[in-house]
């Protein structure tokens, strides 16, 4: 499917380019597997079960196409250098079809630009963190304790949460502060 991206703080439409990504369904699970002399198969640390152990993910590759047309040769040269330039950073990744979602990572192997006129093809591959990420979530409270926030995330993959506390008020906040429990719902194991 074509779509936009944006990588960087930067689409990928203002250099006129034109994207089709290749995005897999899950990561690949991480090998866990070890060979036991006189027994036939391997040993699977990971366990088999969901409560045996958490699942550990690598890293995901996110396979891009890419097409760009110019004027004339020396544009494209010039536009070609100025995509590398873009490329070379780490950043966030936003796909046009998921715009609530955002991959973080960067491009670790070589761009092969093929040239055919005043036409540019490339496929690039961004090594991403396993899981795409979601926008903040915040929640504006105003309550005296003992007080019961939820907080709902509308992700699928087990995510780190941040929780700050702001006092904007002009009472003083007297004692402890205790976080008693979280409660995590759905996602994959």
């Amino acid at each position: 499917m074509f779509v936009d991206m944006t990588f960087a703080g930067r689409r990928a439409g203002e250099f006129g380019i034109i994207v089709k990504s290749h995005r897999a369904l899950l990561p690949d699970r991480r090998e866990e597997l070890e060979d036991i002399p006189g027994t036939p198969g391997q040993y699977d640390y990971a366990g088999t079960e969901p409560e045996d152990r958490a699942v550990a993910y690598t890293m995901r590759v996110l396979q891009v196409d890419c097409i760009v047309r110019a004027e004339d040769l020396p544009q494209l040269r010039t536009r070609a250098r100025e995509i590398a330039a873009w490329l070379a950073k780490t950043g966030q990744l936003v796909f046009s079809d998921e715009p609530d979602k955002y991959y973080v990572g960067k491009i670790y192997s070589a761009i092969m630009f093929e040239q055919m006129l005043t036409h540019g093809q490339w496929t690039i591959e961004f090594k991403v963190r396993p899981f795409a990420y979601g926008k903040a979530v915040s929640v504006p409270t105003i309550g005296r304790a003992p007080l019961t926030i939820p907080v709902l995330y509308g992700g699928t993959a087990p995510a780190p949460a941040r929780i700050i506390l702001r006092n904007i008020g002009d009472t003083p906040i007297r004692g402890p502060i205790r976080l008693t429990h979280y409660v995590r719902t759905g996602g994959i194991e």
